[in-house]
């Protein structure tokens, strides 16, 4: 194949397959206390560990800095990068910039498209401020909720439960 390897074959025929699937980042997903971004390539065989510099320069990234990265353990399609602290809801760019190769040794584009990472790490909740003020005059509950980023508009969805067998909020 096109790294080198070779295989000695005994006996009247042989199935061969000959990887020339070039890797592509396909996907990028922030995590792990915003200090993590795991990239996917799609790929045949997967990325060979040693072509990643473990500093991260084989990447280019786009709203935060790259300190390290390492193939995953458990995926060799994945690379996990160190990155230093991003705000939680960032989206950062990330692109392919060095000589990142899978293992039969495809090289991935240094061409190919950037990726927008999705935003990987929940919201955090900081505060819960509950006005009960109107509750007995009004039948009303005025609910604030504190986080560390902005919550999409159907979020969050918020009951509220009485005492048992209450019927209503009290006498008038």
């Amino acid at each position: 194949d096109q790294a080198g390897n070779t295989q000695t074959v005994t006996g009247t025929s042989a199935n061969v397959t000959i990887d020339k699937t070039v890797p592509v980042l396909v996907s990028a997903v922030t995590g792990s206390a915003n200090t993590a971004i795991v990239v996917t390539f799609s790929d045949t065989s997967g990325l060979d560990a040693a072509s990643i510099d473990a500093d991260g320069s084989d990447f280019t990234l786009v709203g935060a800095t790259i300190s390290a990265a390492v193939v995953d353990a458990d995926d060799a399609n994945k690379v996990n990068l160190t990155v230093a602290a991003m705000a939680s809801d960032a989206k950062p760019t990330v692109a392919v910039s060095g000589a990142i190769t899978d293992k039969a040794a495809n090289a991935a584009s240094t061409s190919a498209t950037a990726v927008t990472a999705t935003d990987g790490v929940k919201a955090v909740l900081s505060a819960v401020t509950i006005d009960k003020g109107l509750a007995i005059l009004a039948d009303k509950v005025t609910v604030t909720l504190s986080t560390d980023e902005k919550m999409a508009v159907d979020w969050p969805k918020v009951t509220i439960v009485g005492p048992s067998g209450a019927t209503a909020n009290g006498a008038k």
